[in-house]
């Protein structure tokens, strides 16, 4: 129970981490989806040079929407879920990469390429982006407005 409760106030401990895995999971599936659906396209239409510079901007563009799509998130009444679950990602994506260690060296070396060709670009992306609007919003509610003065109390609450 004390998962769930601090022991020594009986209050209920903040969920925020444990909605910001379930949303890093959600953003795997979006990301997931978006690869499975716009691969056959991007490869077919989509051209720009020899393969390896074909692959890096097909990765670059669906992460590009996929990061967009995940950022619908920022319309929660919690905007801290958004960078959380982007950051809990990147240590997933670590993650694997540490366990792709303990394989053979022919399929490790695979392993790697595939986890890098498809999870690099949409944490990177997703965290630069959903970290810069988050900071944005932060910043932007912490302004005074003109109509509070200096009266800063009100516009230190994030929701």
């Amino acid at each position: 129970m004390s998962l769930f409760v601090d022991k020594k106030t009986g209050k209920p401990k903040s969920p925020v981490i444990l909605y910001s895995f379930l949303l890093a999971c959600a953003y795997f599936l979006v990301f997931f989806l978006c690869f499975h659906f716009l691969t056959d396209p991007l490869f077919r239409f989509v051209k720009p040079g020899p393969e390896p510079v074909n692959t890096v901007v097909h990765a670059f563009l669906v992460s590009v929407l996929g990061t967009a799509v995940c950022c619908l998130t920022f319309f929660l009444k919690d905007k801290r879920l958004t960078p959380y679950a982007f950051a809990i990602l990147g240590v997933l994506f670590l993650m694997t990469l540490a366990a792709s260690v303990s394989l053979k060296p022919e399929a490790r070396s695979i392993m790697q390429m595939v986890i890098v060709m498809y999870g690099l670009s949409p944490v990177l992306i997703g965290n630069l982006v959903s970290w810069s609007l988050y900071l944005g919003i932060l910043k932007k509610k912490n302004a005074p407005s003109p109509e509070e003065g200096s009266d800063r109390d009100d516009a230190m609450k994030l929701y």
